[in-house]
């Protein structure tokens, strides 16, 4: 696989994950603590926010490790817009086998949709900051 490849598909893994399991954990907090409030005013800015925390930790992180060929580095404004795009579908792969083996079915559209609603503003925002705090090494041209 190509590094651009896999810096694509490692982003966008990343995200997915951060949002699914941001959204998790958010309700796991949403059921504990502030039950029987309604539950989208509580679990969605607080997955947003463990979201965004989350990937530009992640980001961050990797790119103080330095992994060599594989340096998750976005080189230009295109790549930071595929990473957003790949995260779309590892959501659907992620939560789509999350939910069977968990659930026993498939899951409807619907949640699907209700994942994508939550990604667009979340995960542009997650970009966008990621971007933002990159180390001055990563911004410098390669």
């Amino acid at each position: 696989m190509r590094p651009i490849a896999l810096r694509l598909a490692l982003h966008g893994l990343a995200l997915a994950a951060a949002n699914l399991g941001s959204i998790l954990a958010a309700y796991a907090v949403y059921y504990v603590a502030f039950r029987p409030a309604h539950q989208l005013l509580i679990q969605a800015p607080l997955a947003a926010g463990l979201s965004i925390a989350a990937f530009v930790g992640w980001y961050w992180l990797v790119e103080q490790t330095r992994w060599g060929r594989v340096q998750a580095a976005w080189r230009d404004a295109g790549e930071v817009t595929l990473s957003y795009l790949v995260a779309f579908a590892w959501s659907l792969v992620l939560f789509v086998s999350l939910h069977f083996a968990t659930q026993g079915y498939l899951t409807s559209a619907g949640n699907v949709l209700a994942i994508w609603a939550f990604q667009i503003p979340t995960n542009f925002v997650a970009v966008w900051l990621a971007w933002r705090v990159r180390p001055r090494a990563a911004a410098a041209p390669r």
